[in-house]
């Protein structure tokens, strides 16, 4: 068996031989496809003759495969795993937010967004995402009137906190310190109204929690000292008269 063996080997080897000096002499190892040709055939001989001695059968070799086609089947089911879980992110984002704006990223360094994301209150986040991700999150919900805003490159502030002055105040003095005046909002959605980007002016204005609150309470106390007022002016006219008429009293004596 084994003198048989080594015979089909030298057998191949010297058809491989025979047929790389034809080539070699008319000239065809000079063009790349009669070079890959030739190996081809040699690796198929090698497999008929090596694959069937002793009644046993090697497995051809695996097809050769280039890098590009390799990432190129690997990379799809990659790329919609992330989606899914940006899409994901969005979505949980979403939940008990209360307000939802766009800004205009485009040539903002990774560095500049960093910076951004840490002047932010706790109460909002920062996501870069798509917008087709961002536009199939809100899809159906009260923050859909933001659709027409998902154009270009756009990073997504969810504010989660009814504190909307506050959160925004960051993103403008970024604005201001690193002169980005063509990096502004695209737009927002609070309480389903769409801001747009010169509507900016009355979120940022509004009235903190706080300050809601010493309004209330001022116009709680408004009327009742009002109402004390009132009351109290009675009883400080009967004192007077009583104060006058002794006077008169003692004037006569």
């Amino acid at each position: 068996m084994m003198r048989l063996r080594s015979w089909l080997i030298s057998a191949w080897k010297a058809k491989v031989s025979v047929s790389v000096a034809m080539a070699e002499s008319e000239g065809r190892m000079r063009s790349n496809s009669k070079m890959q040709a030739a190996l081809k055939l040699r690796a198929r001989l090698r497999t008929r003759v090596l694959g069937y001695v002793g009644g046993w059968r090697v497995p051809p070799p695996p097809a050769m495969t280039s890098v590009r086609s390799a990432l190129s089947t690997a990379l799809p089911p990659i790329r919609a795993a992330v989606s899914r879980m940006k899409q994901e992110m969005v979505r949980r984002e979403l939940e008990n937010c209360h307000l939802l704006a766009g800004i205009w990223c485009h040539g903002l360094t990774v560095r500049q967004l960093q910076a951004l994301r840490g002047s932010l209150p706790p109460t909002a986040k920062l996501i870069v995402a798509k917008n087709t991700l961002v536009e199939k999150a809100i899809a159906g919900t009260r923050w859909e009137p933001l659709q027409p805003c998902a154009k270009g490159m756009n990073a997504w502030l969810f504010v989660h906190s009814d504190e909307i002055p506050p959160s925004l105040k960051p993103c403008r003095d970024f604005q201001r310190d690193f002169k980005l005046a063509l990096n502004d909002f695209t737009g927002a959605v609070f309480e389903g109204r769409l801001y747009g980007p010169d509507d900016f002016q009355a979120l940022e204005t509004m009235p903190t929690r706080m300050e809601s609150y010493a309004y209330f309470l001022g116009c709680l106390q408004t009327p009742a000292v009002s109402l004390l007022s009132v009351l109290e002016s009675p009883e400080k006219g009967s004192d007077q008269a009583a104060e006058g008429a002794a006077a008169v009293a003692t004037s006569e004596k």
